[in-house]
């Protein structure tokens, strides 16, 4: 069989797309909700889930734990967790934190310098999703709270597996270890 090597008509090419990705990027969430069976269930399909999980795109696994466990105050956890970033050169830079709820009660450390601290509702993100049919998703907006926070030097611990090693360090100082996995 032979190919005939002809040039595609324009606009019958290959569909160009542009697209954003994250290099090194950390992301820690704190799912909160007065449904505890909710989030037990949440939780559960973390340390079990049907499929691999992936991040956007199935080539990005999530690196490390990805469920760090069950808390009563999760926002006390999220300003003491040790961050994978290395400490600034330039100075102490603020961590944004984001959330559906004003962010007032983030709890933050005592010797972390708080001049640049802002506690504001920045608008809405519209990711909430309404039906669930795939050929027909619509989703509705929600709010969002941005809070500014200046985090101690010793926050910051660096990538990769010296990273890794505080940060389970820290789970299994802080958090409870009864049926939870850490894929």
């Amino acid at each position: 069989m032979k190919h005939e090597r002809k040039h595609r008509s324009e606009g019958k090419g290959t569909p160009v797309s542009k697209r954003l990705y994250l290099a090194d990027a950390a992301f820690t969430l704190a799912l909160t909700s007065d449904d505890e069976a909710l989030l037990h269930a949440c939780a559960a399909a973390l340390c079990d889930p049907h499929r691999p999980l992936f991040l956007g795109r199935r080539s990005c696994p999530p690196e490390g734990p990805v469920l760090l466990g069950c808390v009563e105050d999760p926002l006390r956890h999220l300003v003491q967790l040790p961050l994978a970033a290395n400490r600034p050169r330039s100075g102490p830079r603020p961590i944004d934190f984001y959330g559906d709820r004003p962010l007032g009660a983030l709890p933050v450390n005592s010797d972390a310098p708080d001049k640049s601290d802002g506690d504001h509702h920045s608008g809405e993100v519209t990711d909430e999703p309404m039906p669930f049919a795939s050929l027909a998703r619509q989703y509705r907006p929600r709010p969002l709270d941005r809070r500014a926070v200046q985090l101690p030097d010793t926050a910051y611990e660096g990538f990769g597996a010296g990273h890794l090693e505080t940060l389970q360090s820290y789970i299994d100082t802080h958090f409870a270890t009864a049926d939870r996995s850490t894929r």
